[in-house]
């Protein structure tokens, strides 16, 4: 965990940095509560989509796979698929170091043996797209909107790291009573981590993630020790490009999306999808393969697969 507080044209900033969701639990779990009245553990069912706290910190620890879980990743993966087939990504190169050994090159005593994923081409280092990830949504927000903004981040994600770019994608929430902003990280996913679903789904969709989890690391944070001074405990929630500093320090190979800035209650996920590559086109990421990768898109069915068609009509 890392802290920050400081001010800036007199406004406090206090920025709170978690390298892992993991590191995130231990600290809630650790840390006592500042107040005896809390709405992580108070909160209604219909408000944050769990019994009890212990239910949202187990299921946000361990992982959890019910039917919503299981038709979110029979649709990602639909999406995933269609997306490598067409920009036919298995282009591998010889190198030092790699995922899997060329034998008869080993044999032979070549020191290029290993296999690996050709990361860029010419050799370019490849660019950084830092993804922040605004857990806050509006109260009751229904859950097919939360899942449709999930998943439009996590194909985002992919189609980028698929391109071979360095991809960060943060769970960031911002705050604020006037005065004074909280800013809360966490690492969600690390560059070239095999994605679990069953883990990512819940601080990626769930609304416990925010109204129980969250909401418990602000009943602990020492700097809202007057949490009743900052807007009803909780303070509050800002877009992203409000924050007075840079959410990221960008050099020149180095780009940032906020996800926030996008509209998620149509329900056409590809125009969702498109909108956030046309952002990072403009700022120079693809350089004049936009375009091309928007065509690629619209050659993708983002629809929902079959069986969970078939599994709503059932109800």
């Amino acid at each position: 965990m890392e802290e920050k507080t400081y001010s800036k044209n007199g406004i406090t900033l206090h920025n709170v940095h978690f390298s892992s969701v993991l590191e995130f639990l231990h600290y809630i779990e650790e840390a006592p509560a500042i107040t005896p009245s809390n709405s992580s553990r108070e909160g209604s069912y219909n408000f944050t989509g769990t019994s009890c706290y212990p239910d949202a910190f187990d299921m946000c620890k361990n992982g959890y796979f019910d039917e919503n879980v299981k038709n979110f990743q029979q649709r990602f993966v639909k999406i995933q698929k269609q997306f490598e087939k067409k920009t036919n990504l298995s282009k591998t190169k010889h190198d030092l170091q790699g995922f899997v050994p060329d034998v008869p090159q080993y044999l032979t005593g070549n020191p290029m043996n290993m296999i690996n994923a050709e990361l860029a081409p010419n050799g370019k280092k490849p660019a950084t797209v830092v993804i922040n990830y605004n857990v806050a949504t509006r109260a009751y927000e229904e859950r097919s909107t939360m899942e449709r903004r999930g998943l439009a981040a996590l194909v985002l994600y992919q189609i980028l790291s698929n391109l071979k770019f360095n991809v960060k994608f943060t769970n960031t929430q911002l705050v604020t009573n006037g005065d004074a902003y909280v800013k809360i990280d966490i690492d969600l996913i690390k560059r070239g981590e095999m994605l679990n679903l069953s883990k990512i789904y819940f601080p990626l969709v769930h609304p416990s993630f925010l109204r129980r989890l969250i909401f418990a690391f602000e009943e602990r944070d020492p700097f809202l020790k007057n949490r009743q001074d900052f807007f009803f405990g909780y303070g509050m929630p800002t877009p992203l490009r409000e924050y007075p500093e840079p959410i990221a320090n960008l050099n020149e190979n180095t780009y940032s999306i906020n996800t926030d800035e996008f509209n998620y209650s149509s329900s056409d996920l590809k125009s969702i999808v498109k909108s956030m590559i046309i952002k990072l086109g403009k700022d120079g990421l693809f350089k004049d393969n936009t375009g091309k990768l928007l065509s690629i898109i619209d050659e993708i069915d983002f629809s929902m697969p079959e069986s969970i068609i078939d599994d709503e009509n059932d109800y």
